[in-house]
């Protein structure tokens, strides 16, 4: 009896050596911190991150410290007796940092706003958050969202979750309602009368009732299930993005502060845009139009129309016209006189047989590919960066001019020659399938991607163009080339009897011989040295190479060579073959 009392009195003493936080669920918040508050969001930031051996709470902030809220990067408190949480994420420092698991935050009453996108947050609860206003949590895992106690909620952001349905009949104050790239099928907007900003992009929603949201400023409902769309309740409705849907129509007549249009790939074949004075931005690329009328739209500063089966424009009134994009119509003529604001003029894939661009001083990129204008003049557009005039035929090109320029292509043409000895800002030259018999990089130190394939090049000289890392050259009577790339200096020259190729692009880095016809490839040598046998010769970024390509007259035995030696042998069997029959018909 005695040794269990003692035993009895052992326990006892050796539990009051324990600390009483050791039998808690929780642990006591630092003084002057609301106890509810803070064990909710030091119980999130506790939970394993998505990255390895990392909490969410070191994931936001490496010096994490559980019982240090002054380490909870992001989360903001009032200055209450007992602080309560108003803000969770500020600043973006919850933002894309792996954070997941179950985010708990219900019955903070003081919360204002969470900003947790680009997550790993599986689950949020938001019950009893009363003061919420702004909600973003856009690109996490939820595959369900409650808000019907949030009534303050003015902007909702829960783009690219996993969410299959949203109630926001309780959310009267919403002004933003961003539900794009989930998986609900609908969703009902008609109590949310003060919505400005709505998106259901990206979604399964099939029809969608606007008639009581007069206030929608703007509306992106483009790659969701809609088949048809009535704008007429929403005057006020300033942008609208309908891209890639099957539409066929799409009356906008009544929406007369509309600003931008998106509506690409919608099956169009006409639309009225004459009551859209405002329009600024129009896109209709990928749509059956063969007509648009835009002279009512004297506001349109850019005009994005590629793809559609357009045969004339009148762009005369469009006189703030800064980008226009009208390639792969059925253009046979553009006038753009009118147009002196342009800066981005891309006009490939038509009809064209000339193109006047004298009166656009502004012009920064120019694209006329795939027309048949045998000339461009680009002497007057002082600002060009970029041209691009493929496969016009073209015999000559001057861009003496064109200072400024740092992208030039001009393959598939028929030049044998261009000077661009005034071009020291060109970074990117393509000039693949023409005439070339020798090209002068010397004044254009910044060329860092180079394609002269398919000319008549005998030699290349771009050992001054350190820049470069991208090349191909194939396809030429090279029998020269010195080089400086990816830290290599590198010096080819082919023997008698064969050309050859230096390639760098993607993965591949290589010096190639080929064999004129009747020649077979012999080795690769530097100074008298065999290198390689192949006639592939892998290089290696900072190694120099001097490198001479060895040819012979092609071996009969292994193809080719001289067809006198066949003839002999050939003669032979025929023979043999003749005095076999003599002899069979002897027999018989």
């Amino acid at each position: 009896m005695k040794r269990r009392l003692t035993l009895i009195i052992a326990i006892i003493f050796f539990c009051t050596l324990i600390p009483f936080t050791a039998f808690a669920a929780d642990i006591a918040p630092a003084d002057g911190y609301n106890d509810h508050d803070y064990d909710k969001i030091r119980n999130f930031l506790n939970l394993p991150s998505s990255a390895a051996g990392v909490t969410n709470g070191q994931a936001v902030n490496p010096a994490y410290n559980p019982d240090d809220p002054t380490t909870w990067t992001g989360v903001t408190w009032n200055a209450d007796p007992e602080k309560r949480v108003t803000e969770i994420g500020t600043v973006a420092s919850w933002r894309e940092k792996g954070l997941a698991g179950s985010l708990d935050l219900s019955g903070m009453t003081a919360l204002t706003s969470l900003d947790c996108d680009l997550n790993a947050i599986t689950e949020l609860n938001l019950t009893g958050n009363t003061a919420l206003t702004h909600l973003f949590v856009d690109y996490n895992a939820l595959t369900a969202l409650d808000i019907s106690t949030n009534t303050a909620l003015s902007s909702l952001y829960c783009y690219d979750n996993s969410l299959t349905s949203i109630d926001v009949s309780s959310n009267l104050q919403l002004l933003q309602i961003m539900v794009g790239g989930n998986d609900i099928s609908t969703i009902d907007v008609s109590n949310n009368l003060l919505l400005e900003n709505f998106a259901i992009s990206n979604t399964l929603i099939s029809t969608i009732d606007l008639s009581a949201n007069t206030a929608l400023y703007t509306f992106s409902c483009g790659e969701s299930a809609l088949t048809s769309l009535d704008l007429s309740a929403n005057t006020a409705l300033a942008y609208l993005d309908c891209r890639n849907l099957d539409l066929g129509t799409l009356d906008v007549t009544l929406n007369t502060a509309l600003i931008t249009l998106v509506a690409y790939d919608c099956g169009f074949t006409s639309i009225d845009l004459s009551q859209n004075i405002l329009l600024e931005s129009l896109y209709l690329s990928d749509d059956d139009i063969t007509s648009l009328d835009v002279s009512s739209n004297t506001a349109l500063n850019l005009l994005g129309i590629r793809n559609c089966h357009i045969t004339s424009l009148d762009l005369s009134n469009n006189t703030l016209l800064t980008y226009l994009y009208c390639s792969h119509n059925n253009l046979s003529a553009l006038d753009v006189s009118n147009n002196t604001l342009l800066t981005d003029l891309y006009c490939a894939s038509n009809s064209l047989t000339s193109l006047d661009v004298s009166m656009l001083p502004l012009l920064l990129e120019f694209d006329c590919d795939d027309n048949a204008i045998p000339v461009v003049d680009v002497s007057a557009n002082l600002l060009l960066a970029e041209l691009e005039c493929d496969g016009n035929g073209l015999t000559s090109l001057d861009v003496s001019n064109n200072t400024a320029l740092l992208w030039l292509s001009c393959d598939n043409n028929q030049l044998s020659a261009i000077d661009l000895s005034a071009n020291p800002l060109l970074v990117y030259f393509d000039a693949n399938d023409n005439q070339f018999t020798s090209l002068d990089f010397s004044a254009n130190p910044a060329l860092a991607q180079l394609f002269v394939y398919n000319n008549e090049l005998t030699s290349l000289d771009i050992s001054a163009n350190n820049l470069i890392y991208r090349l191909r050259s194939f396809g030429n009577p090279l029998t020269q080339i010195d080089a400086d790339i990816n830290g290599s200096a590198i010096s080819l020259t082919a023997g008698s009897g064969g050309t050859l190729d230096l390639n760098c692009y993607g993965e591949s880095f290589y010096a190639k011989a080929v064999p004129d016809s009747g020649m077979s490839f012999v080795d690769w040598t530097s100074g008298g040295t065999q290198v390689g046998t192949a006639a592939q010769h892998d290089l290696s970024d900072n190694t120099d190479y001097t490198l001479t390509a060895n040819f012979a007259v092609q071996n009969p035995e292994t193809g080719g060579g001289n067809a006198v030696l066949w003839i002999l042998p050939i003669a032979l069997l025929i023979a043999a073959a003749g005095v076999i029959l003599l002899r069979r018909r002897h027999t018989f």
